[in-house]
């Protein structure tokens, strides 16, 4: 019976550590701040909201956690592109104020033209002492017709640089919504999954075993002595050997920091020494046998307590029998104490 493999990891994978937050929020918080307070927050609201969006979801997930990051990284990027449209649209009044000027210039100069002599003349009438200095102002102004030329074909260089590398950004931006949403997605799925194994798991374990999981020391599955041993002995007994077979495969699977008690219980009856002697030497033997399935010797404590820890009376059988038993303490750490 597959009662404790499930139980243990489940319970594992619901532990989240406790960070402070990590540099993507920090930098998404600075960058969101900064494009709501610029014009950024009139010319592309959408972006702002989808970066707003993102940021309240990156505070809301578990601190310095791969959905934090994730979240941090989407809202940073949406006010990198709202704060670029802002940029694009600024580059693209100078291009129309320049063709503007440029249109202005050309329709201010002078207009000359090829008369039928060969000479050429200006279409208003000049006197000849002044077509030299006409002359030099038509060269000048088409020098600085050529200049405005070349500043208007690079400032649309400029224009339609930034618009590709705004629609590539938007676009890699987009590919990578997609893809941690789908993480996300799948993270959430996995998560509704384990719990319901988890839930399914502690109701079967609760078919012979009692569990506390509210105990200060972490979670603490009791078996009954009588499942596990014979009376006065320390020997396992076969159906316990196969219950110890799912624990070992479930601690195999958990983080190696972690570290497991064995308390061993007796009732009253006999002296106390012989109940602190046998029930170390059930917590030993549980140890050994744990040991054996593979689980390292250094992640498991075995402690004989004796009578001294009694959850019932000992005037009567009821008690005495619950007092005889076997509690394998889970630490905390493993449980999911923040």
């Amino acid at each position: 019976m597959k009662r404790f493999s499930l139980l243990l990891p489940l319970i594992a994978a619901c532990a989240t550590p406790v960070g402070i937050a990590s540099r993507d929020l920090v930098e998404a918080r600075a960058m969101y701040q900064r494009a709501a307070t610029s014009p950024a927050a009139r010319v592309a609201p959408d972006s702002v909201a989808a970066a707003r969006v993102a940021l309240k979801r990156a505070e809301d997930a578990p601190a310095a956690s791969d959905m934090e990051r994730h979240y941090a990284f989407i809202a940073k990027r949406r006010a990198q592109l709202a704060m670029l449209k802002v940029d694009r649209i600024a580059a693209e009044r100078d291009a129309q104020a320049l063709h503007a000027d440029l249109q202005t210039r050309t329709a201010q100069a002078p207009q000359v033209v090829q008369a039928p002599s060969g000479v050429t003349v200006e279409v208003t009438t000049t006197t000849p002492a002044n077509q030299q200095q006409l002359a030099t102002q038509v060269e000048v102004q088409k020098k600085e017709i050529d200049r405005l030329d070349r500043e208007l074909a690079d400032t649309r260089r400029q224009l339609s640089e930034r618009k590709d590398l705004a629609d590539a950004e938007s676009k890699k931006l987009k590919d990578q919504e997609a893809a941690l949403q789908a993480q996300i997605d799948a993270l959430q799925a996995d998560r509704t999954k384990a719990q319901q194994e988890r839930d399914q798991a502690l109701a079967t374990l609760r078919a012979f075993a009692s569990i506390n999981e509210n105990d200060d020391r972490g979670l603490v599955i009791t078996v009954p002595a009588e499942v596990m041993f014979r009376f006065g002995s320390a020997r396992l007994l076969p159906r316990a050997k196969e219950k110890l077979d799912d624990l070992a495969a479930a601690l195999n699977r958990l983080g190696t920091e972690q570290t497991f008690v064995i308390e061993g219980h007796t009732d009253s009856r006999g002296s106390a020494e012989f109940n602190r002697r046998l029930s170390k030497r059930r917590a030993d033997s549980v140890r050994a046998y744990l040991i054996e399935q593979g689980v390292s010797r250094d992640r498991i404590i075995a402690r004989g307590r004796g009578e001294d820890d009694p959850v019932a009376s000992n005037t009567d059988p009821e008690g005495r029998a619950n007092n005889r038993r076997v509690e394998i303490v889970v630490t905390p750490s493993v449980v999911g104490g923040r």
